[in-house]
């Protein structure tokens, strides 16, 4: 997915990316307790949990 390899997040797990590049893509929120995904530096991405 390109919009996961433009992402600017230093966080390298390629499933973590494509999760949150979707989620941008389609302006949803993403459900997880992975405080990881916190640190993505878009202001569209949200973390429900």
């Amino acid at each position: 997915m390109e919009r996961a390899e433009r992402l600017t997040w230093a966080h390298c797990d390629p499933f973590d990316r494509i999760i949150v590049a979707t989620a941008l893509e389609r302006a949803i929120p993403v459900v997880s307790k992975d405080e990881r995904l916190d640190t993505v530096p878009d202001e569209g991405m949200q973390r429900i949990w």
